[in-house]
C-alpha cells in the first residue's frame, strides 16, 4: 500500500507578479532580473551569440557576402560593439568592459586589415 501522508507537508504554490505590476516597467525589470540571475553576464552572452552568428553568416562560402576572416572579424566586432553600446543605455548590458572587449577586437582587426591592404591583399 502507498503512504500518502507525506503529501501533507507540501508547501502551497505562490505566484509572484511583482515584476509586472506596471506595464512601463516590464522591460527594465526583466533586464535587471536577467542581469541579476546571470551575475551581469546576460549582455555578454547575447553579444557573443550575435558575434558568432555574424561570423557564420559572413564567412561561409555559399552566401552572397564573402569576406576573408580578418574583414569578417572586423565587421562582426564592429556591429557587435555598436549593439553593445546601444544596449548599455537601457541597462541590458551591465558592464562597459564587455563592450570594450569587442571594441578591442575591432581595433586589432582594423590594424590587421590595414597591414593586409598595405601588402596588397
Amino acid at each position: 500500500m502507498v503512504n500518502f501522508s507525506s503529501l501533507n507537508n507540501i508547501t502551497t504554490f505562490s505566484f509572484n507578479t511583482s515584476l509586472i505590476n506596471d506595464s512601463k516597467e516590464i522591460i527594465p525589470n526583466m533586464a535587471a532580473n536577467a542581469n541579476t540571475v546571470t551575475d551581469g553576464y546576460f549582455g555578454l552572452g547575447f553579444m557573443v551569440v550575435v558575434y558568432l552568428i555574424l561570423i557564420y553568416i559572413i564567412f561561409r562560402d555559399d552566401g552572397d557576402i564573402r569576406m576573408d576572416i580578418a574583414r569578417t572579424i572586423f565587421f562582426s566586432s564592429g556591429i557587435t560593439s555598436i549593439l553593445g553600446l546601444l544596449l548599455l543605455i537601457p541597462g541590458l548590458v551591465s558592464s562597459f568592459q564587455h563592450v570594450a572587449w569587442f571594441i578591442i577586437m575591432f581595433t586589432f582587426s582594423a590594424i590587421g586589415i590595414y597591414y593586409l591592404r598595405k601588402k596588397g591583399q
